[in-house]
């Protein structure tokens, strides 16, 4: 049995099963953390005498408190460099969607792995939808808690400041068409008001039917 001393030893996998059990409605759910973040199966946790669990506890007591939120640039995973893209700027329609969809589960904690793939690459590659299953497996199974979770709350929250950017541009654009539309219907009509056989607002017309298409 090897107990964990901190977020730095407990991975992605250990974290969504520890997650589970914290939802769930289990009576014995504390004992069941303890089984999940030290890895142990259900016989070697029964297994166990008072005076071991007591200790257990007093070793994980740390687990209460989550990772505090410090962002890393760049990592190392099993021989392998990561960098880590922090700037909303860089970031494609591609990665928007697809953290959007990986959000859409109420528990993005049980898509950590994926939702870390829209902003972490292998040194010298960029974001590949081709690579996802793969690096989805790779943080999962090795990737630790306190480099995964702070990013997680961090892209979270920067998708919910894209959004509001991008509701906010969407409804910016459709006042100014909007505008548009409007100085093209004045037009239209002074053109009428002055040529009653309706013959030369033919143009504006067209203009107007067009920008009205666009909206």
């Amino acid at each position: 049995m090897k107990i964990p001393k901190n977020w730095n030893e407990v991975t992605i996998k250990q974290f969504k099963k520890l997650d589970a059990i914290q939802r769930g409605d289990s009576e014995e759910k504390n004992i069941e953390l303890l089984g999940a973040l030290c890895n142990m199966n259900e016989k070697e946790l029964y297994d166990l005498d008072m005076s071991q669990l007591t200790e257990l506890n007093t070793k994980t007591s740390w687990a209460i408190h989550l990772p505090p939120t410090k962002l890393i640039e760049k990592f190392t995973l099993n021989g392998r460099q990561f960098r880590v893209e922090h700037r909303a700027n860089k970031i494609s329609v591609g990665q928007y969607i697809d953290l959007k969809n990986y959000l859409k589960n109420a528990n993005s904690n049980q898509n950590m792995d994926k939702i870390l793939t829209c902003f972490i690459f292998e040194d010298g590659k960029d974001y590949d939808t081709n690579n996802i299953e793969e690096l989805s497996e790779l943080f999962n199974d090795y990737l630790t808690i306190d480099i995964a979770y702070p990013l997680v709350v961090f892209f979270c929250n920067l998708l919910v400041q894209l959004t509001e950017t991008i509701q906010h541009y969407m409804e910016k654009k459709v006042q100014q068409q909007m505008k548009i539309v409007m100085r093209e219907k004045e037009k239209v009509e002074k053109l009428l008001a002055k040529d009653g056989d309706g013959s030369r607002p033919l143009k504006p017309l067209q203009k107007l039917r067009k920008l009205i298409s666009m909206k």
